[in-house]
């Protein structure tokens, strides 16, 4: 809350909390715990850190908050509640709910309605946030969303192939923990995640050649998807393009091991009038997509209803900015991976899913970073 005191000569502006009760963050299932630790808070920003940034700074703003777990990592959550009480949070101000899954609709609800609730913010796939958002504007709430994602990584014919083909399978198989650091993440559960490669034609073959390299280089074991019902709609995703003329490049479309450890893939071919081409995987998997002039390009990374992150490879600076300028994304990164979240800048996105919306008191801005 703001508010502003004006005299003749002068003009006072101060920031005010929004009193003594609180916010609600409903927690996504994807990256419940920050693995490494960082003393600034800004690293928070990372998706897999948004939960403990949202306690400390909805405290910080609102002297306390009610943190709803997702109830798929019930006790990852709870033990993110109890490192607060440990560190001498006072009874009352940081409190986890936890519920079953069959009573997450009314528990939401009521949370929402409830006077002692502010503000919400939520991070989560697009139908939930749809709901959350329409409770929230019949309660008058303030709300921020942080939904999915289907980023573009386009690559010029003067781009580094051999960077960008590296580039491409890291953002498109990592999960929270990046690629390198740990063998048994590569799971894709990101909303940034690299979902599409548009490269251009002149330079196709030359490109495939050094992808396919750096995905045998770098698959291996991948780590669980959170939910059996995900790893479903990926081999049905796969399944539909193959059916419709594309092409597996690399990879099986089956389960590695259990019922949710997917196969790193990588699809080739890729039309509009395939699912895959429009709808978030959510899981390791990309799809390769090949156009012939720059036109085309920007026209592809923009044909999505998603607008969060993105990323261009190019030797020419100037002209990379110009295209980066057109792409409908909150970020977009140049010779950079989709993933990469810049701690000192903003993070949100543009397009239908960002309108309006933010995560973690931030307001959206549109960046490029290079």
């Amino acid at each position: 809350m703001k508010r502003v005191f004006r005299s003749i000569d002068a003009s006072d502006v101060r920031w005010y909390g929004l009193g003594t009760e609180g916010a609600l963050r409903c927690r996504c299932r994807n990256g419940p715990l920050e693995r490494r630790s960082n003393p600034r808070l800004p690293s928070c920003r990372r998706p897999n850190c948004l939960w403990q940034h949202c306690c400390v700074s909805s405290n910080v703003i609102f002297s306390n908050s009610r943190l709803k777990a997702s109830e798929l990592s019930p006790g990852t959550h709870h033990f993110i509640g109890k490192i607060f009480k440990d560190a001498g949070f006072p009874p009352g101000v940081c409190n986890v709910i936890q519920h079953r899954r069959e009573d997450a609709p009314g528990v939401v609800e009521q949370l929402i309605a409830h006077p002692a609730t502010r503000k919400i913010n939520f991070t989560g796939s697009t139908p939930v946030g749809s709901i959350i958002a329409k409770l929230a504007g019949q309660h008058l709430k303030p709300v921020l969303l942080e939904l999915g994602g289907k980023a573009p990584q386009i690559v010029l014919e003067d781009a580094d192939l051999e960077k960008a083909a590296q580039t491409a399978v890291i953002g498109a198989w990592a999960h929270v923990t990046p690629l390198w650091e740990c063998a048994n993440w590569k799971q894709g559960q990101i909303c940034m995640s690299t979902e599409r490669i548009i490269v251009q034609r002149s330079v196709a073959d030359k490109f495939r050649e050094a992808l396919l390299n750096t995905a045998k280089n770098l698959a291996g074991m991948s780590g669980p998807n959170a939910m059996e019902s995900t790893v479903t709609k990926v081999q049905s995703l796969v399944d539909d393009a193959i059916k419709k003329g594309a092409k597996l490049a690399f990879g099986e479309n089956k389960l590695k091991s259990g019922k949710q450890h997917l196969n790193q893939m990588l699809v080739a071919n890729v039309t509009p009038n395939m699912d895959i081409y429009h709808t978030e995987t959510f899981g390791p998997v990309s799809t390769l997509i090949e156009v012939d002039t720059i036109e085309e390009a920007i026209q592809v990374a923009n044909d999505t209803e998603y607008g969060l992150s993105a990323s261009i490879f190019s030797k020419d600076l100037s002209k990379a900015i110009q295209i980066a300028r057109r792409i409908e994304s909150g970020a977009v990164h140049i010779n950079g991976n989709t993933v990469h979240d810049e701690n000192s800048l903003p993070h949100g996105g543009l397009s239908l899913l960002y309108v309006a919306n933010g995560r973690m008191e931030e307001i959206w801005l549109w960046t490029i970073r290079i």
